[in-house]
């Protein structure tokens, strides 16, 4: 007995070296890790877009120091990290916009109708399996909405009014970021890429 446990000791250490071996000598696919990272921050932006609720302030972070690997993977190929770098920084900006919105409802700085408004947005935006750029056409409608809303009330107090122009401003950023990363956002999320970082 007591050898049968020594053996398979044995075998389960070799075994575990050999792959620490096999991880330290054999070259890593970048590309494929890169793309993973990739694809991590545009799942984790669409995430808040359908409704998540993350930790506001480690998002942004995690997300940046993601991006940052995805530049050192993808230094000695310019062209390919030129597109990466546009893509998820449009992803980390269309989180920021999500995030810029939801803090505003939170803080009940907006008047009520605008309240009302950014609410049900944030909500379409949440709902369905659509492609991105047709949930993002709500984005659009409700900054018109908004545009609309303070122009047929000239007498909203300053700080209100300015608050409604940020959530104006938050969802047209949404609307044209999905808009003009419609490929990017559109693609089918990896299931292996939830933990990528």
């Amino acid at each position: 007995l007591q050898d049968f446990a020594n053996y398979a000791v044995a075998w389960v250490l070799a075994t575990a070296f050999a792959l620490l071996c096999f991880r330290l000598i054999l070259p890593r696919d970048v590309h494929r890790d890169a793309l993973r990272l990739r694809h991590a921050i545009r799942d984790d932006a669409l995430a808040l877009l359908r409704g998540k609720r993350p930790g506001q302030r480690d998002w942004q972070p995690s997300q940046q120091h993601r991006l940052a690997q995805v530049g050192a993977m993808l230094k000695g190929r310019p062209e390919t990290l030129t597109v990466a770098l546009a893509q998820s920084l449009a992803a980390i900006h269309l989180g920021r916009e999500v995030l810029r919105v939801q803090r505003l409802l939170a803080s009940r700085a907006l008047p009520a109708d605008g309240a009302r408004l950014a609410q049900r947005a944030l909500e379409r935006l949440a709902q369905g399996d659509a492609p991105a750029t047709r949930r993002a056409l709500h984005a659009r409608r409700a900054a018109r909405q908004l545009a609309r809303l303070l122009a047929r009330q000239p007498a909203t107090p300053p700080a209100q009014r300015q608050a409604a122009q940020k959530a104006m401003a938050a969802f047209a950023d949404i609307h044209w970021l999905i808009q003009d990363h419609a490929g990017y956002f559109n693609a089918q999320p990896f299931p292996e890429l939830s933990r990528a970082e």
